[in-house]
This record gives structure tokens, sequence and C-alpha cells, in this order.
């Protein structure tokens, strides 16, 4: 018997494992998609005569419509339903539980035998989810519920706590797809071949028909679509230029930005295609630049303050309120924080409150490394935020310079400098910069926020790893509020992860903790490279890399983030 486990987040697919495990009769195989990419995976284990398919929630519904062997969907259990409210117990108020109506029967009944009142919302598709939580926006900052509804709260800048699955439910709906075996072999659609030939020639590419209709898709930028979308109602000036006759480039504009696509028309049968594949712009081109990072955000793709777990007393409060005055101000903005405080989170989210329209773009420039690009740079970006990371160590020629070019920009964009020290070598743009200062709290500054946000992590890291820890004994909490951890937030993050991955029962220890923070306060791996005085430049640059690459267990986007460089940048200098 073959069945195919289809977990719409990672956490459940480390628990399939565990079930697959324990049955060696049977080939049980597990993919991870969510929704429509679930759709995909289990139409192709179709094609290649799996009897059942496994999966969860909005994934199995959407999976169940679709194909013709049997989709048995993992119930949700009452245990698992208690342990997600029993993690966010402490929040009294601003908690919604929103989800399918197998969640939210359950949890009305929880409720009320626990003595708890949780608002509680039933939704039944994933646009009754958007609108839903748009509605509780205003109210509630944590929301309890299905992967569909916690990623919908993701994107709307709330928190989202996901009900996970445990080991006695995914072994439950195994045993019953055992039972049902029956199932009807079917042929694969004809657009199979054309997400085949697309995969193959472009990733940044799609096929319409003649009639505008998007028959398969791999493009995400400059602008997203995918299957059964209506380009000639979604772009139709652009879709009188895709089906023209005959090959060629056309140039489109698309955000004020103009874009070069390339068109090949074909036919199959009786039918007319075509093949468009997006041509790299010229900002497309410098995210590719040493340091320089470039995303275009959209309004739900959101890391707004309504995210920012922060208590009536704590001090990051007064930040926020200021943070928000300053993000409609025209002014450069300067926020100064020690390691992990949340720069980059409050630069992201000041952009989002000052950005205008669907698209926007968010230019990220770091001045550890070289700063002779950035003036070169700065013109292509006509909207959107300049984020200058660790603008204290720039050189104080540099720094004259760039706020020359920066000034100039100042009209179309908005400037956000971000540093951990106010130690700015350029006379001329430190003044610059103190029109408008942030200064974000330290971790110890903020004790009363230090609980919510590491149960947060708690729910995050349930989620990546298949765990169902509930909480933390109160030691451990005592441990973390009175320790001044040298990375603040980041190294919280890091603490909270390893003690999850080590902890075997529903509560985190102090003893987890404390090992955690050993684990996390070695000295910086920075400080430890040793470079001699006869290497080349390229030659350091390649020992630093190697080096870095090694502290993150050679994970190529964190190495390349915390270089401040993109992976294809850092792909391109490891060449021999």
């Amino acid at each position: 018997m073959k069945i195919m486990g289809i977990a719409p987040y990672p956490g459940l697919k480390e628990v399939m494992w565990k079930v697959a495990a324990e049955e060696p009769h049977i080939q049980f195989d597990v993919q991870q998609g969510d929704l429509v990419e679930g759709l995909e995976l289990a139409k192709l284990a179709e094609a290649n005569g799996y009897d059942a398919i496994v999966s969860r929630g909005g994934t199995a519904t959407l999976i169940e419509q679709q194909v013709t062997i049997p989709v048995i969907d993992i119930q949700v259990s009452a245990y698992d339903i208690i342990r997600s409210m029993k993690l966010m117990e402490e929040f009294s108020e601003g908690v919604a539980i929103v989800g399918f109506k197998n969640i939210t029967q359950g949890a009305t009944v929880i409720s009320e035998i626990m003595n708890r009142h949780y608002d509680v919302h039933t939704i039944y598709d994933e646009s009754s989810a958007l609108e839903q939580l748009q509605r509780l926006q205003p109210s509630f900052n944590v929301i309890i519920g299905d992967a569909i509804t916690v990623r919908t709260a993701h994107h709307l800048g709330l928190n989202g706590v996901l009900i996970t699955s445990g080991f006695e439910a995914v072994n439950e709906a195994v045993q019953t797809a055992k039972k049902m075996t029956s199932f009807k072999q079917t042929l694969l659609e004809d657009v199979r071949l054309l997400q085949e030939h697309v995969n193959r020639s472009c990733d940044h590419a799609f096929i319409i028909d003649q009639f505008g209709n998007v028959k398969t898709s791999t493009i995400q930028q400059p602008i997203k679509l995918k299957k059964n979308d209506s380009i000639a109602s979604l772009y139709p000036d652009f879709y009188k230029l895709a089906i023209e006759q005959h090959p060629g480039t056309f140039h489109y504009e698309i955000h004020g930005e103009t874009m070069s696509f390339q068109r090949v028309p074909f036919t199959k049968g009786s039918q007319s295609y075509f093949w468009i594949s997006h041509i790299q712009s010229n900002l497309d081109l410098l995210d590719k630049e040493q340091g320089i990072s470039i995303t275009r955000t959209r309004k739900t793709d959101v890391a707004s303050f309504s995210k920012m777990i922060a208590s009536d007393q704590s001090l990051i409060q007064k930040t926020i309120a200021r943070a928000k005055q300053c993000s409609v101000n025209p002014k450069p903005i300067w926020i100064i924080g020690k390691p992990g405080t949340g720069k980059s989170m409050f630069a992201r989210a000041i952009h989002d409150t000052h950005a205008h329209g669907n698209e926007s773009i968010y230019m990220t420039m770091d001045c550890r490394w070289f700063i002779g690009s950035f003036a070169k740079t700065i013109p292509h970006l006509k909207f959107g935020t300049i984020h200058i990371k660790n603008i204290d160590y720039i050189t104080e020629q540099d720094g004259t310079t760039l706020c020359r070019v920066l000034e100039s920009a100042e009209q179309q964009c908005k400037i956000i400098a971000t540093s951990s020290t106010e130690n700015i070598k350029s006379i001329y743009l430190k003044r610059w910069l103190q029109k408008q200062t942030l200064h974000l709290p330290t971790m110890i500054e903020r004790k009363e926020d230090v609980s919510s946000i590491s149960k947060l992590f708690v729910a995050h890291f349930n989620f990546k790893h298949g765990k169902q820890i509930s909480g933390f004994q109160p030691e451990a909490l005592d441990v973390l509020t009175t320790t001044d951890l040298p990375r603040n937030f980041n190294q919280l993050e890091e603490v909270i992860e390893y003690a999850v991955m080590n902890t075997e029962s529903s509560y985190i220890t102090s003893t987890a903790i404390r090992d955690g923070i050993e684990q996390t306060t070695s000295p910086p791996y920075e400080n430890s490279i040793m470079l001699e005085n006869n290497l080349s430049l390229d030659e350091m640059e390649k020992i630093i890399i190697e080096s870095t690459l090694q502290h993150y267990e050679m994970n190529q986007s964190k190495a390349a983030e915390q270089l401040g460089i993109s992976r294809s940048t850092l792909w391109r200098k490891l060449k021999p």
C-alpha cells in the first residue's frame, strides 16, 4: 500500500515521519505543502499510483475536491486544542480562536469546561479567513487557529499560534487510510506538461492561453500570478502586448518601474498559447550587488507595529508611538539600539506604514560592505524605503558622500538609518540624521515583555520542529527575565529554539534555558577569525565567508543575511 502524507506546516511533517517509522509494512511518504502547493503534490501522488492521501484542515478539504483517491483529514483532538490554549493562557485578552468548524466546535466546549472566555469564530474558506481576521484586527493581536488562519494572521501583522496535531491524531488518520484503499486511475492534466516546460526554461515565467488565462506560472516578481488567474482582467494593457503572434521583447510599466518581458507564441492542438518570461530590471541586477538587498513588499506582507508584543508598562510602547509619528514625517529616521533589539523590525514597520499603493520597494544597504556602489544604486529607486544598516561603520569621507546622495533621494523615498552606537564619523551625516531619532530598549529593560515573547517563540518552534510544548516552568522564566543577553531578543530566540529542541516534556526547565544561554553566548565567531597580513582582499573575503558558513552550519540563507549580501552574491564569491 502506498500512502502520501501532505503536511501543511513543517512540524506536522516531522510527526508524520514518526508515524511512518511505526508502519514498516506500507510505503508512507511525506511531503510538505499548504493549500494549492499541497493540491499539486496530491495530484502528482494520484498520478503515481498512491492509494490514499493523509492531510489536515483546509488543505485536506481542497485536495478532496480535486482527486478521486481517498483523502483522510487528520482530526484536531481536544488535547491539541487544550495545549494551545494553555500556552496562551497568560494573555487575558486580545486572543481569539479562528478556524474551520472541526476546530471551533471543540474550542467552544473546551472554553466552557475550562471556565475561560475565548472569542471563537468559524470560517468556511480562505477568503472568509481574511475577512474575519480583518474584522478582529483592531481588538486582537494573537490568533489561535489552523494553518490557513495563522498564515493569514501573519500577513495582516497579527501573531498566529497554530493548533498542532500530535502523534495519536496522525496515527489514527493513517489507520483509517489503510482501510480505504480503493481508487480509480485518472489522466494527468495537459497543464502538467506546460509546467515542466516552464520549470526547465525559466524561474520567472508563465504561460497564458489566447484568452489571457494563466495555465501555469513560476513568476513571483515583479508580478505574482498563479494558475487560473486572468491576466486579461488583471493587466489588460499587458495582455494586448503579450498575445501578439510573433516572438520578441516588449516593455511594460509596473508600479512605476519599466519591466522587460520576452514573448514566445506556440500551439498545442487547436489552442494558441504564449510563453512569457521576465527579463531582469535594473533593480533586480542591483539586488546582486554586495551589501544590497531589494524586496518588493505588498500591503499584506507586513511587519507591522501591531505584531510587536508590548505590555502597557513596557518602555517599548513610547518607542512605538514615537516611530508612528516619525513614519509620517518626510525627514530621515535614525534608529539606535544594541544588537537584537529590533532595529530592522522597526525599520520595516515604518516602511509598511509609510508605503503607498499595493506594492512598494524596500531597499537595504549594509555599510559593513564597500559603499562605493550605493551612490549609483540609490537613484534607481523612485519610490519606497531606503534602509541604511550599520551606518556607524561608515568612514567620514564616505559618510559625507552618502549623505549628499540620500538628501537628493529624500523627496521620493523614506530614509531610515540603523546603528548599534551613535558614533558616526561624518559630522555632516550625523547632523542630518539627528532630526528624528529612536532609541530601542534592551531586553533586560523590557523584562515585562520577555514572558509573552518567549511563549510566542515556543509556539513558532513547536510549529517548526513538530513539538507539543505547553510552556515554561516558573524557574525557567525567572532565568530569562534576570539574564542580560548580549544579543537581546535575537539571542532569546536562539535560546528558546535550543530549549524546545532539547525538551521532551511538556514544560521547558531552567536547566534547558541555562544550557541554551551557554550555547548561544560563546565568543563571537568573527573575533576568532585569524587573518594574515599578506593575504589579498579576495582571500580575506573568502575566509570570512567560509567561517560564517561554518558558524551557521552551512546554512547559506542565514550566512548571507549575516554578511548583508544576497544568496546569489554568496554563491558567486565562493566560486573558484
